[in-house]
């Protein structure tokens, strides 16, 4: 049940935030994306870099790596979620649109800005 449970709260956590950065992108032209740097910090003596899984989608350039490093985030996140659950059944009662709200606040409005992936403007 666990891990069905954060497979399909996973998938829909990854759309939604896949589905937010459509209309509202996370960073202004010529930002670094934490995702694509800490990809090239950790797999680029691999070869493996935060363009290798590039690909163009009607017309649009997709960034693969970066995509599936939200995507693992997502599942990693639900499945702390879905955890917790068994050991606190109240959280189940509508707080799982906290939860995604408090994840979101504290990556993108504390934990990027701090280690400096944010423009000020």
């Amino acid at each position: 049940m666990i891990l069905w449970t954060t497979l399909i709260g996973g998938f829909f956590s990854s759309l939604v935030k896949w589905g937010s950065e459509v209309n509202m992108p996370p960073r202004m032209p010529g930002e670094i994306s934490p995702p694509g740097a800490n990809i090239d910090a950790w797999l680029g003596w691999l070869g493996f870099n935060q363009h290798s899984l590039d690909y163009v989608y009607q017309g649009n350039s997709v960034l693969g790596a970066v995509t599936l490093y939200h995507w693992l985030f997502s599942f990693v996140f639900a499945f702390v979620y879905v955890w917790g659950s068994v050991y606190w059944p109240k959280i189940r009662l509508w707080y799982g649109a906290f939860y995604g709200i408090l994840i979101t606040v504290v990556m993108h409005g504390l934990l990027i800005p701090m280690f400096g992936f944010r423009n000020p403007a």
